[in-house]
C-alpha cells in the first residue's frame, strides 16, 4: 500500500489480491462465486461471542471440565449459545476429525486437527484469540498438490508439485521444521491430470486478481478437485517448493526473480 501511494513499482500481487488471499474465508467465498470448487466450511467470527476475556472465558470453561468429560450441547450452550450452536452446526455438516483454522494466518499456523467435541471447543476457542475470524472445515483424505504461477494476465505456471503429509497434516514443523519433508517435484500424475490441476490454478488467479506470483494448493484425487488455500506470497527459502518447481520446469530461482520483477514493472508502466 506503502509503494502504491508513493507511486512506485513492486513486485508481487496488488492490494486487493493480497488482502483477499490473506483470508481463507474471502478466498473461498470468491472461488465459489466464480464456479470454482472448494471444501465446505462453518465459519465463525470474535464479534459474534463478544470480547477477547469472553473467549478466553470460554477456553477456560472447557478446559476445566474434568478429565476427558466430553462436554455437551447444553454444557455448552450454559457457556455461551451461539458457541454452541456454530459446535452443534459443525457435527451435523461434517464427520471428525476436522480442521480449525484461523481466517488470516498462514505457514499453518494455528490450524489444529479436531477428534471430537472437546478438542474442537478448545480449537475453536483458541483460533478466536489468534485471529477476528474463523472456519471449521472436514477433514480431506485427498492427496493435496501445489502448483506456481508467475506473470500478470496470462501467468506461466510451474510444474505441479505433490505435498508428501505426515500423518495428521501439512503443519508448520512439516513444511518448514528440521525434518521437512520431501515432496515430489513434479507429482506422480499423467499428463491431463497434471494439465487440469493446472488449469484449475490458472482459473483461480483470474479469478482473484492475482498477479506477479503465487502458489494454488488443491486436493484432487479420481476426479474429484478443491481447491485449498491461494499464498499470494509463496516463501523463497530452503524448502520453497515454489521456486524448485519452476526450477525444475526450467526456470531457474534468478528467472523466476526477474519474472516477477517484470511483472510489477509492467503493471506500473500499465497505470
Amino acid at each position: 500500500g506503502f509503494c502504491e501511494f508513493l507511486g512506485f513499482p513492486y513486485a508481487g500481487c496488488g492490494i486487493a489480491a493480497s488482502v483477499i488471499g490473506i483470508d481463507k474465508i474471502k478466498t473461498k467465498a470468491i472461488l465459489q462465486v466464480s464456479g470454482l470448487p472448494v471444501l465446505p466450511q462453518v465459519i465463525i467470527e470474535d464479534w459474534e461471542l463478544g470480547s477477547v476475556d469472553t473467549i478466553a472465558a470460554i477456553k477456560e470453561h472447557i478446559t476445566l471440565l474434568p478429565g476427558t468429560t466430553m462436554p455437551d450441547l447444553e454444557t455448552l450452550k450454559a457457556i455461551h449459545p451461539l458457541f454452541a450452536e456454530r459446535i452443534q452446526e459443525s457435527e451435523a455438516r461434517f464427520n471428525y476429525p476436522v480442521f480449525v483454522k484461523p481466517a488470516s494466518l498462514g505457514s499453518s499456523l494455528g490450524v489444529v486437527k479436531a477428534g471430537d467435541r472437546r478438542s474442537l471447543a478448545v480449537a475453536l476457542a483458541q483460533a478466536l484469540i489468534l485471529d477476528r475470524r474463523t472456519l471449521v472445515e472436514p477433514q480431506c483424505n485427498w492427496p493435496e498438490y501445489g502448483i506456481g504461477l508467475c506473470g500478470l494476465d496470462e501467468p506461466q505456471v510451474s510444474l505441479v508439485v505433490g505435498y508428501t503429509l505426515n500423518p495428521d497434516f501439512y503443519d508448520y514443523e512439516a513444511k518448514f521444521g528440521a525434518e521437512a519433508q520431501e515432496d515430489a517435484i513434479p507429482a506422480r500424475l499423467d499428463s491431463a491430470q497434471t494439465q487440469k490441476l493446472q488449469d484449475l490454478a490458472k482459473a483461480a488467479w483470474q479469478a482473484l486478481g492475482l498477479e506477479g506470483c503465487a502458489r494454488v494448493d488443491c486436493f484432487w484425487e479420481n476426479g474429484q478437485i478443491a481447491i485449498n488455500e491461494v499464498n499470494t506470497m509463496p516463501g523463497f527459502g530452503a524448502h520453497s517448493v515454489y521456486a524448485q518447481a519452476f526450477n525444475q520446469a526450467g526456470l531457474p530461482p534468478s528467472g523466476l526473480l526477474d519474472q516477477i520483477m517484470a511483472a510489477g514493472l509492467e503493471r506500473h508502466r500499465r497505470r
